[in-house]
């Protein structure tokens, strides 16, 4: 076997889909004194595929060459790119780090020899964009962006937008008694909150629901005022009896029953929440 240290060009993808990559290698110290291997086969490690990023001002990348596979002007080995060596700093021991090769420098991903995993990208694609990433560790999930941030950890969940909107919930701990059962919590805060339901509850246990609290009100108040007018005919049906000696005594017992109805009614009405539901 015979290797040596080559300059990548351009690449393309094979009909199967695999990547081809040009390669050239300069012999001697005259520019002209060049080595064209053509369009060579790339092999990169199993479970990671990658296709160079032509050379450019900025320089090229580079890979091993073994001359001597046969049928082959040569076969590409792996690589390396020094223009992307800004995207990953200093690697610490057992650290790895998968990235695009691109001149962008916006995509990433960090397996760092702590445990954690960090995702990057930029929110225009581009290397001087603003950082958006998701980061893994023993400790949390975290997600980071221009429009906000997310955290997952021992403390609850916790999302934040940048307009200040905000959930945030989990444990309670060090409440005295009778409080000290209330062991968790959650927090929605936000300029306008509005919560939208068949019924919405609020409270423990199996209580009365607030169900489209302002249209059943405008029902209740519906029903009260038809009792009343029919309890004010009947009392002008025994007005008009009277004089004759034929008040019926029917009438009577009706509109106490009716009055009766019209106070229960009016009293439910006051037992349901209005529309806008505050609770301290």
């Amino acid at each position: 076997m015979t290797l040596g240290i080559v300059k990548l060009g351009a690449s393309r993808l094979s009909d199967s889909g695999l990547p081809i990559v040009t390669a050239t290698d300069q012999i001697g110290d005259g520019t002209r004194e060049v080595e064209h291997f053509g369009e060579i086969d790339h092999f990169n490690g199993l479970g990671l595929t990658a296709r160079p990023f032509p050379a450019n001002d900025s320089g090229h990348a580079e890979t091993l060459v073994d001359r001597n596979v046969a049928g082959t002007t040569g076969v590409a080995i792996g690589g390396r790119d020094e223009r992307c060596a800004d995207m990953y700093g200093a690697l610490g021991p057992g650290d790895t780090c998968v990235h695009a090769t691109g001149p962008s420098h916006s995509a990433q991903m960090m397996c760092k020899e702590d445990g954690s995993v960090t995702m990057v990208t930029t929110d225009d694609g581009t290397a001087t964009g603003r950082s958006v990433f998701w980061q893994t560790d023993k400790d949390a999930f975290r997600g980071v962006a221009p429009w906000g941030r997310l955290t997952f950890d021992a403390t609850g969940f916790h999302v934040r937008h940048h307009t200040g909107a905000r959930i945030d919930l989990g444990g309670v701990g060090g409440l005295p008694a009778p409080l000290d059962s209330m062991g968790a919590y959650v927090s929605i805060s936000a300029p306008v909150l509005r919560l939208t339901g068949g019924a919405v509850a609020i409270g423990q246990g199996l209580g009365d629901a607030a169900a489209k609290a302002t249209p059943t009100l405008a029902v209740l108040a519906a029903i009260a005022t038809s009792l009343t007018a029919i309890g004010a005919a009947l009392n002008g049906i025994n007005v008009a009896l009277v004089p004759t000696g034929s008040a019926s005594v029917a009438v009577t017992p009706a509109t106490a029953a009716i009055v009766a109805a019209v106070s229960a009614i009016s009293t439910a009405a006051t037992l349901i929440p209005a529309t806008t539901v505050t609770v301290a």
